[in-house]
């Protein structure tokens, strides 16, 4: 594993830089054999810009699609008719499954301008768009044939033409404070927190106001949201219990079904009741060889054998126990009988609508001021869904009828929306998230500009109501009924937004919009939440601002949020589809920079935590290093070849060996060196090694070199050795290389670098480690520690040396410091005199313990030895002069372990960022990138003491307080784990687990309060730790 600079293709020079400061990338090495890769691994989203220019005053963007009516003979089609038409036109413009976007719409300070997107981008000139003020919101509505804009203070329908059809105006007193647009429905959100509902006809192509119910505005609403749920997700409980039982009368009716088409099977059986129903258990799971012939023959039954087993609907009391299934719905998309029909094992078909097309349900989702959270059903606005306490962030939303809520007492309704701990809900939307399966989700943005993800779940309180008496039952059985039967769950993440609100604007900023009209902005750097559709294959929601986040998620993972990199704040985002810029997306920056942007999909998969691109190289790559002045990467490969006979001259056979019929000849490893471009990541160069000749060690060193003013130079080394079996003596090589420019192959200007092979060094036994230490080299063979110098580029010459024990497997160097591990005996921690050349021993560890890879942990002007261990552990050592207990140093003081649960095979040291005066900057502390077995990838992180401190007493509290998984116990967990003789003394509490530290950030607030209470903090304090920490180590 090895970190390099993200590089892109340039028209001009072949490569560029980014110029943000988030564009160092991970390279790792994973797979084996043919399925052996490269995997590049980024915390952050690189975008592909495609085009850029200025507008002045930007304040949003908005990508309109439209088109015209449709006709079919003489009759215009309208609603369902226009998708079904346009898929069998021969038209390609009405067949054009995804059209393209056709405006844009660019909100100024004081006035709007339409663009027209063809195939060139040109402003609209006369037109029926508002143009003398900003655009709160812009979109589409029936079908896409009228066009809805939506200002201060009215609303404008157009045409596909952009000729105006409509315009609504409001009272003076009255202004639009935003807006949200879902066909056929418009809703408005005044400056005096209440709303406005439009709803447009299909026949005269008009909006129409909706009549709110009384009392649904009492409260203030400061966020709002329209949903069409595609994925039959929302369901009223009486459907889903209907449901519910439908399948339980299925699954029963097939069990029955099989065991009377199974006489000799039912005979063979154990006649144990449990053991009976376990088998059908594992029918259910695994089906068998003659399920279709039971359904069939289930099917052609008559009705009167089932009547003493399934009657109504119900199933018989032997399987009166619901499956989790039953209980917590699967979010995947389910079919929603539309009649009042009692639905059956008979009809559930029938009426679900089976092989037709399902209608989707809109609704629309607000946020009071007083932190309660409403889904109502559109157009009616009925009720289906409350959550009086959204802004504690809880675990889970459950639905609350608002009599319960009603009860409470005025005083102490008062006291809870006064509580401190309440979190200040900025925008709140309900979207669509995935790829394949689109699901709902709720995605929510705090003051703090932190994201919050809940995601559905279907539910049906069949256990709650049985507990209930029977006049509870008949009071709520009507209020239950029309409810929707979902609960909505938050997604644990570890993203915790790194620009938190200091302190709140005591003054609103009035901004004049030329209308006699102040509007608060008081909200104007706050992070804005817009959904999109399509963009690269996927569905989801983009977080603007400072640090832009994607919110993604496809079937084979779950929710991801992926930070964005960009060196400028994302004011506005738009999806964008053209004919020359196909399933894009626009960003405008604070500067008016507008960018056309594509979302690389390529080989890159967004499903782990951090996305990951895939290079299949067909062999195992075993090491790699990157040259940062050639900025290519070099790799150490291998792949099976059969082996070549020779005589007893050593001349190949040439194929004259004769075998008999099935004897093959073995394989063996053919290792190379090969070069790897980070534009197109293909091979340019290519070095093999000799027959048995197996790469154990690469490095990319800064050497001494004349032929550079600084007097170094970066060369690619080598550390081979022979392997021919135990009746051969041992012996390895050191190959020095120099990465070259060159003349570059016609069309792919990648290929301008070679391998040159400067210097070959044969030494007695295999090299197993490198390092550079003072631009001298340094190798171990076996037990014995060399330092050569590398004189004029041609010879390598020993200055000094050192005999260890067993045999070394890591070596890393830090300024004069060497520090090597070692299979059997520990670590060593050397030390190196330039003048007069000396390599002397510092410290050791006198314990037994086999080491995978060895770094360095630096804060200020402490020095952490980090050891990963063959035992799954990681430790922490201290070169400690002055501890009498480590005589003089000659002992190496554990300071720490942890428990990994996988053993750590390479690490990599980086810098720390932290938060100054001037803005984040670089500091004195150094933290380790581990890799492990099990393709996982760990961080570890110095931090100061006052901040262990505080972490130690939330750790305490986090690991009592906190459902863990599967009730495991984190702390006994990462307790180190041995087989030999263990120290005399734990010292596990000096690592802390990062882990469960950041679950802290996904506790409802009223738990995070209490937490802090309890150890004498606050939330505050704990989240500017944790801020830190994520700072630190948030530079990939």
């Amino acid at each position: 594993m090895t970190i390099g600079e993200l590089v892109q293709a340039d028209d001009e020079s072949g490569r560029a830089k980014l110029d943000n400061d988030d564009n160092i990338e991970i390279v790792a090495s994973c797979g084996y054999g043919k399925n052996g890769s490269a995997c590049v691994i980024r915390r952050h989203i690189h975008s592909e810009t495609s085009y850029s220019f200025d507008q002045e005053d930007c304040q949003e963007i908005w990508s309109i699609r439209c088109r015209k009516e449709q006709y079919f003979e003489g009759l215009q089609l309208e609603g369902s008719q226009v998708t079904r038409h346009s898929r069998t036109s021969k038209d390609s413009a009405a067949g054009e499954q995804t059209p393209f976007d056709k405006f844009l719409v660019i909100s100024k300070s004081k006035s709007t301008m339409v663009v027209s997107t063809g195939e060139d981008l040109h402003e609209l000139g006369h037109s029926g768009f508002y143009t003398k003020g900003p655009t709160i919101a812009a979109g589409s509505l029936l079908n896409e044939t009228r066009i809805v804009q939506v200002h201060q203070s009215g609303i404008v329908v157009l045409n596909a033409d952009a000729k105006k059809k409509q315009t609504i105006n409001l009272e003076r007193s009255k202004r639009i404070l935003s807006a949200c647009i879902s066909s056929p429905y418009v809703i408005v959100l005044l400056t005096n927190k209440t709303i406005l509902a439009y709803e447009a006809d299909s026949k005269s192509k008009e909006l129409r106001v909706i009549n709110l119910p009384p009392g649904m505005q009492n409260d203030a609403i400061t966020a709002c949201s329209i949903f069409a749920d595609e994925s039959q997700t929302f369901i009223r409980t009486k459907d889903l219990e209907a449901l519910v039982q439908a399948r339980k009368g299925w699954k029963k009716k097939r069990k029955i079904s099989i065991d009377d088409n199974a006489p000799n099977k039912k005979s063979q059986r154990s006649s144990s009741p449990a053991v009976e129903d376990m088998d059908a258990i594992d029918m259910d799971l695994y089906g068998g060889a003659d399920d279709a012939a039971a359904e069939d023959s289930a099917m052609n039954e008559p009705e009167t054998d089932q009547k003493p087993v399934i009657q109504d609907g119900n199933v018989s009391d032997e399987d009166s126990d619901m499956d989790d299934d039953d209980l917590y719905m699967s979010a995947a998309p389910q079919v929603v009988p539309q009649s009042d029909e009692l639905i059956d094992e008979s009809n559930v078909s029938n009426l679900g609508g089976l092989g037709t097309e399902t209608e989707s349900s809109t609704w629309c989702l607000t946020y009071h001021e007083s932190g309660s959270l409403t889904i109502y059903s559109l157009p009616s606005f009925e009720e289906a869904f409350y959550c009086p306490r959204f802004d504690q962030l809880p675990s889970t939303l459950s639905d609350t009828s608002k009599k319960s809520s009603e009860t409470m007492t005025p005083q102490l309704e008062r006291s809870r929306y006064n509580e401190p701990n309440s979190g200040k809900i900025t925008s709140v939307i309900l979207a669509a998230i995935g790829k394949e399966v689109k699901l709902p989700y709720i995605v929510a943005s705090t003051e703090t500009n932190d994201i919050v993800v809940y995601k559905s779940y279907q539910y049906t309180p069949i256990y709650e109501s049985s507990q209930k008496n029977s006049a509870d039952m008949e009071t709520d059985a009507l209020d239950v009924s029309s409810r929707l039967g979902i609960r909505f769950s938050r997604i644990d993440q570890d993203m915790i937004y790194s620009h938190q609100a200091t302190e709140k604007q005591q003054d609103d900023v009035i901004v004049d919009t030329g209308l006699d009209s102040k509007v608060s902005s008081e909200n104007k750097d706050q992070s804005r939440l817009v959904p999109f559709a399509n963009i690269g294959g996927y569905s989801g929601v983009f977080v603007t601002g400072k640090k832009p986040l994607w919110v993604l998620c496809s079937i084979k993972s779950p929710i991801r949020v992926h930070p964005m990199a960009t060196k400028r704040i994302v004011k506005t985002f738009t999806p964008f589809h053209n004919i020359n810029f196909k399933y894009g997306f626009l960003t405008a920056d604070d500067q008016s920079h507008i960018q056309m942007r594509q979302l690389p999909v390529e080989n890159i998969t967004y499903d782990t935590a951090w996305p990951m691109k895939k290079i299949l190289l067909n062999s195992t790559v075993h090491k790699v290093q990157y040259h940062a002045k050639m900025e290519v990467y070099a790799m150490l490969v291998s792949s099976p070849q059969p082996i070549e006979l020779k005589n007893e001259e050593g001349a190949p056979l040439d194929g004259k060996e004769t075998r008999d019929e099935g004897e093959y000849l073995p394989m063996i490893e053919e290792f190379s060196m090969v070069l790897v471009s980070p534009i197109t990541w293909e091979v340019v160069d290519k070095h093999t090694l000799d027959e048995a000749e197996q790469g154990f060690a690469l490095e990319c060193m800064n050497l001494e070199s004349k032929q550079t003013t600084s007097g170094r130079k970066d060369f690619m080394v080598i550390g081979t050795g022979y392997l021919k079996g135990e009746d051969t003596a041992m012996k390895g090589r050191i190959l020095i290389f120099d990465v070259i420019e060159v003349v570059p192959e016609i069309d792919n200007p990648q290929t301008n670098h070679k391998f040159k092979l400067v210097h070959t060094e044969d030494v007695k036994g295999a090299v197993t480690a490198l390092c550079s230490c003072s631009g001298h080299l340094v190798s171990t063979t076996g037990p014995k520690v060399i330092i050569y110098s590398f004189e004029d580029n041609e010879s390598l010459v020993g200055v000094a040396f050192i005999d260890v024990q067993t045999y070394v497997t890591s070596m890393v160097s830090i300024k004069n410091f060497i520090l090597l591990g070692d299979a059997q005996k520990s670590i060593w921690f050397l030390g190196y005199q330039v003048e007069p050349a000396k390599l002397v021993m510092l410290g050791k560890d006198y314990h037994d313990l086999g080491v995978n890879c060895v770094s360095f942990l630096a804060e200020e002007k402490s020095l952490q030895l980090l050891v990963g261990e063959t035992e799954e552990n990681v430790a922490l050592y201290q070169y400690a002069p002055y501890n009498l207990q480590s005589y003089s140093g000659l002992k190496l003081m554990r300071r720490g372990d942890f428990h990994m649960g996988s053993q750590v095979h390479c690490a990599v040291r980086l810098p720390s960022r932290q938060r100054t005066a001037n803005g984040i900057e670089y500091g004195k502390r150094h933290f380790s990138l581990c890799g492990s077995l099990n393709g996982s990838i760990a961080m570890v992180s110095p931090i100061t003491e006052k901040t262990y401190k505080r972490l130690l007493l939330l750790y305490g509290q986090l690991v009592n307080g906190v459902q863990h998984v599967a009730g495991l116990n984190p702390r006994a967990f990462r307790i180190m784990r041995s087989s030999k003789e263990k120290l005399a003394s734990n010292r596990s509490r000096a690592i802390l687990d990062g882990d469960l530290v950041f679950q802290f950030i996904n506790l409802p607030l009223n738990r995070q309060q209490e937490m802090t209470k309890q150890i004498g903090t606050t939330v505050e304090r704990i989240m500017e730790d944790l801020i830190d920490i994520a700072i630190g180590v948030n530079n990939l």
